[in-house]
């Protein structure tokens, strides 16, 4: 059976097999179920829930301090969906889809305990809390963004010598957090 990637239908004929309907198709296993489709979907979601996520965190004002972190987070989710859109389940699209995600959620919150600084009279409930969220992943989202970074074109690091810097990243980044 060949499939193509991104393909909406739900058999795809057998090769050298005539032309037809149900004459020597095969099945997907999650033909009907729409499984696939909600699959798709997905990668948009997440899209549009950074794009809300910035967009909210713009409206708590613009900090110079932290713009990069919104700009980063867009960028990297829209090249995700970009790529999972033409290329569903490809590795290096989600991991540029995660890291947009985890920016914008970084971006959100350290915008919410800059707005809080600002404004001292606005009561904002969890400033302490919300903060530490958009302030302690820092070294994780870095490791994350250079794993995706090393990880291009394909999503796989460049050889297995590779997973030990990985590694070393990883722990180190957990350490500093």
């Amino acid at each position: 059976m060949t499939a193509v990637a991104g393909s909406s239908t739900t058999a795809v004929p057998a090769a050298g097999a005539e032309a037809g309907p149900g004459a020597g198709t095969e099945a997907r296993p999650d033909a009907g179920t729409g499984l696939a489709r909600r699959r798709a979907l997905l990668p948009q979601v997440l899209a549009g829930l950074v794009a809300v996520l910035v967009v909210g965190g713009f409206l708590l004002g613009t900090y110079l301090a932290n713009v990069h972190n919104g700009l980063i987070a867009v960028s990297f989710a829209a090249v995700g969906a970009f790529v999972l859109r033409a290329r569903p389940g490809h590795r290096e699209g989600w991991l540029f889809l995660v890291a947009g995600v985890v920016h914008a959620v970084m971006f959100v919150c350290r915008q919410y305990g800059l707005h809080a600084g600002d404004h001292p009279a606005a009561y904002l409930p969890a400033v302490e809390w919300v903060t530490w969220l958009g302030v302690w992943p820092l070294a994780l989202v870095l490791v994350l963004v250079a794993v995706t970074l090393m990880s291009f074109p394909d999503g796989h690091l460049p050889s297995p010598r590779w997973r030990p810097v990985v590694a070393v990243m990883l722990v180190a980044g957990t350490l500093v957090s």
